[in-house]
C-alpha cells in the first residue's frame, strides 16, 4: 500500500471511500493528499458519503455544515466538523451541542496538523437500519 496523506490517516478515511467536503478551506484539503487506494472526494448530493468533513468558522456556519453533512452522510459514515483555534463562539462543548442537536452520536474531539479541531460524529446505533441476507440471523 503506498502513502496516505496524514490528514486522511488522522480523519480515518478507508480505501474505496466517497468523501465529501463542506466549506473546507482550499489548504486544509490539499492535506488530504494523497488518499488512500480509490478513495475519490465527491461533491456533495451525488451518493451517501462514507466520511463528510464540515467545516465552519462560526456556530452557523458550523450548524450548517452538520445539517447537510447529516443529509449527505450514509448511514455508515463519518461526520467530522472542523473548526480552527480561535474561531468565535467554537469550542468542543458548542460543537458538541450542534453535533447533538442535529441527532448525531460524539465519539471523539483531535487536534489535526494546522490547528484546527475536528469532532468525530455518526449516526446513533439505534438509527442505523442493519439488513441481514434472508434466512440469517
Amino acid at each position: 500500500m503506498g502513502a496516505v496523506g496524514e490528514l486522511s490517516r488522522a480523519l480515518g478515511i478507508r480505501a474505496g471511500a466517497s468523501v465529501a467536503l463542506l466549506g473546507v478551506p482550499p489548504a486544509l484539503e490539499a492535506q488530504l493528499a494523497p488518499l488512500p487506494p480509490r478513495a475519490v472526494v465527491e461533491p456533495v448530493g451525488t451518493r451517501p458519503h462514507l466520511t463528510v468533513v464540515a467545516f465552519g468558522r462560526d456556530v452557523g456556519s458550523l450548524r450548517a455544515g452538520a445539517r447537510d453533512g447529516v443529509a449527505s452522510l450514509h448511514p455508515m459514515g463519518i461526520l467530522w466538523l472542523v473548526w480552527p483555534a480561535g474561531a468565535p463562539g467554537l469550542h468542543h462543548g458548542a460543537v458538541r451541542q450542534i453535533a447533538l442537536d442535529a441527532g448525531l452520536d460524539v465519539e471523539g474531539v483531535r487536534r489535526l496538523t494546522d490547528g484546527s479541531s475536528a469532532l468525530r460524529t455518526r449516526f446513533p446505533l439505534e438509527r442505523v437500519a442493519v439488513t441481514r441476507p434472508e434466512g440469517r440471523i
